[in-house]
């Protein structure tokens, strides 16, 4: 890659395209193949070198008309520079990148003007697009966003592929060699196609998807083509679902006189290329390329016998879920690096991310919540239902203030009711509450005729002498008969002895929020000095270095578990350690972001549907723009880019600061924005501020 270099040490032009401010500069000096060429800008400033957006070069002599250049002034003839027909010698022309290219062209540049500075003063010039574009030899604008965002012409179109976090499942026959030799064709096939309906009911029960079969092989991914928060628990539960199937089949097989299969399986959460990138007629509804498949293969032949592996990056995400026996690094085959790998025993029984941790942190920066959440209990255990929301963006300890709550009215002896919306439970039955239904202690619930009846069973009378405590998490997944249930129990628990809590995302607003007997609680990001509070608590009996506890105080930006996870990943840096057995200090900043937030956020963008592809346009327009820029950049209307944009505003993707068109835009979240603008393809990514 080319380097620009400012000589004089000073910004030549922002990338909002405002003059620069050095007057007088130096002419700077392109290094490097010519047309086309993205073109790293480092600029010498007094606090040192610092990348600038990146640049394009156009490759083309640049000539001011009349002989001046753009700021009047007579152009200076440099030593060395050719100037075709005597004509005076020009500015290399550059295109500034503060966004990218999504079909081989400046993605907003070209429409407003290529940024021209002038080589003796600096001054910028800004020409027509037309004089942009006739500069480039480049064809008129077309409306990108509509045709998905077409990527320059290479092998990969950014539409075809994305970089997303997965967790691959590999299986495959132990012996399957000897099996096809000593059984007939038609009988090891058949005994194949079980093989694989066991595997694939399993891997489709837990939300995953069969990538590819191989001979005996099967191929499963989780992540792709939607992804869930919490994919590598998914695949671990179809893992353990493989075995128990092929136990099953093998009692079947027994009975028909069939030989018994045994498998192996293996579990590598990475990030992964996903795609179409078949030829020919080779081409396959999906492909995933990078390390995860590969490692999840070789580490599946360390496996014993009906055994599931699980490496060490899946070890991570899944630890508390599931009971794992550490088998130590072991040395596969083709990796250069040791894998640290750890056999799946059986599940633990947890079902959320708190259950499985061993250890709570502390409770910081909720002190006037949980008091109104144990004021409303009083109520509640005096007579008379109510019901809170506690909402806030995901990671911002919802769940955690509804656990403290339970832990500090346990005393009281009440009767707790627990249950969660899931993705995965989005059909007509109020599948949350109905199951919660089966745990109480008035024993399995008969069949219900009505929502109504459901409610009946989860609420006490008022006089009942044991108040109930029901927490439903996760309430923005609510099917639509769940939400109707909701609403019966709305209306009925003033005439309870129960007090309904339910965690909920911003965009949770249902109709009976305005009910008196309902309370919203939202829930903010921690303050600087409440942050530091609970790292220490992550922290605490190890020494953490300053710039690592700076960093992670900066990109975890008040939220709980962006800072547990970030903190996690710092302590553990090295493959083949679990989780804490590493030091602060085995990795500088900045560190990676770990899967599971990636997982959380790739989750997220694919719940946008096509917003996605805006909300990665917005990711590598910088950490702040304007609805211009992305109008430019998308090729839209600016109706159409007000209309994407306040979608990504009311996903709480985006914040939105000043109205109209004079309003400018920034990602809630640094990590948010990171992982969306890693999820893209290269030649996609926009090279703006990082």
């Amino acid at each position: 890659m080319a380097t620009l270099t400012d000589i004089d040490g000073r910004d030549r032009a922002r990338p909002d395209g405002a003059p620069g401010n050095n007057p007088g500069a130096a002419e700077p000096e392109l290094v490097g193949p010519g047309r086309g060429e993205p073109v790293a800008a480092v600029v010498a400033t007094p606090a040192g070198r610092r990348r600038i957006p990146e640049v394009v070069s156009t490759g083309a002599r640049w000539r001011v008309d009349a002989g001046r250049r753009p700021c009047g002034g007579r152009p200076r003839r440099r030593a060395g520079t050719p100037a075709a027909g005597g004509a005076e010698p020009r500015a290399a022309a550059y295109a500034y990148r503060s966004h990218a290219t999504a079909d081989g062209l400046p993605l907003g540049s070209l429409d407003a003007g290529l940024a021209l500075p002038c080589p003796e003063c600096g001054t910028l010039h800004r020409p027509s697009g037309e004089e942009s574009r006739a500069a480039l030899g480049v064809p008129p604008p077309v409306g990108r966003l509509a045709a998905g965002l077409q990527a320059p012409p290479t092998r990969l179109r950014a539409r075809d592929a994305e970089r997303r976090p997965v967790s691959v499942l590999f299986c495959d026959v132990v012996d399957s060699v000897g099996l096809s030799s000593r059984l007939d064709l038609e009988d090891y096939g058949a005994l194949i196609l079980a093989y694989r309906k066991a595997c694939a009911d399993a891997v489709t029960a837990a939300g995953g998807i069969v990538a590819q079969y191989v001979g005996d092989g099967v191929m499963a991914c989780f992540g792709c083509p939607t992804a869930h928060e919490d994919d590598p628990v998914r695949a671990v539960r179809a893992g353990l679902g493989v075995l128990g199937a092929m136990r099953d089949l093998n009692t079947d097989l027994a009975a028909e006189g069939m030989p018994a299969l045994a498998v192996r399986a293996a579990i590598h959460t990475d990030v992964v290329l996903v795609g179409d990138l078949g030829v020919g007629t080779g081409q396959e509804a999906i492909t995933i390329v990078g390390e995860g498949p590969n490692v999840a293969a070789r580490l599946q032949q360390a496996a014993e016998p009906d055994t599931l592996l699980v490496s060490d990056a899946t070890f991570c995400a899944v630890q508390g879920f599931f009971e794992c026996r550490p088998l130590g690094p072991q040395a596969l085959r083709g990796l250069s690096r040791m894998m640290g790998a750890f056999a799946v025993v059986g599940p633990t029984g947890a079902t959320t991310r708190l259950e499985a941790s061993r250890t709570l942190t502390p409770l910081v920066g909720r002190t006037d919540e949980l008091a109104e959440l144990r004021r409303l209990w009083s109520c509640t255990a005096q007579g008379g239902g109510r019901a809170v929301v506690l909402r806030g963006e995901a990671g911002i300890g919802k769940s955690r203030l509804a656990q403290e709550l339970q832990a500090q009215v346990a005393a009281s002896g009440p009767l707790l009711i627990t249950c969660r919306c899931g993705q995965e439970h989005t059909t007509n039955a109020p599948w949350p509450l109905a199951m919660a239904t089966q745990r109480l202690p008035r024993g399995p619930s008969a069949r219900f005729r009505s929502l109504a009846d459901v409610v009946d069973e989860l609420l006490p009378p008022r006089t009942a002498c044991r108040p109930t405590l029901l927490v439903v998490e996760d309430a923005q997944w609510a099917d639509g008969a769940t939400l109707r249930l909701l609403e019966i129990l709305i209306e009925r628990l003033p005439a309870s002895a129960a007090l309904a809590v339910f965690t909920a995302r911003p965009e949770f607003d249902p109709p009976w929020l305005d009910h008196p007997g309902v309370s919203l609680l939202d829930l903010h990001r921690l303050r600087e000095p409440e942050a530091s509070e609970m790292l220490e608590s992550l922290v605490i009996g190890k020494e953490m270095p300053a710039v690592v506890r700076r960093e992670t105080l900066e990109r975890s930006d008040g939220v709980p578990l962006f800072m547990e996870e970030l903190a996690r990943a710092a302590a553990a840096p090295n493959s083949g350690s679990p989780p804490g057995g590493g030091a602060y200090g085995g990795m500088l900043p900045p560190h990676p972001i770990p899967v599971t937030l990636r997982g959380l956020v790739m989750s997220r963008l694919d719940h946008l549907g096509d917003g996605k592809t805006i909300a990665q346009l917005c990711a590598g327009l910088g950490s702040c723009f304007s609805q211009a820029q992305v109008q430019a950049a998308a090729g839209v209307s600016a109706t159409v880019a007000c209309r994407l944009l306040a979608r990504l505003v009311a996903e709480q993707f985006l914040d939105r600061d000043g109205s109209g068109t004079a309003a400018t835009y920034s990602f809630r979240h640094t990590l948010v924005r990171e992982a969306t603008y890693q999820s893209m393809l290269l030649a996609r990514r926009r090279f703006g501020p990082r």
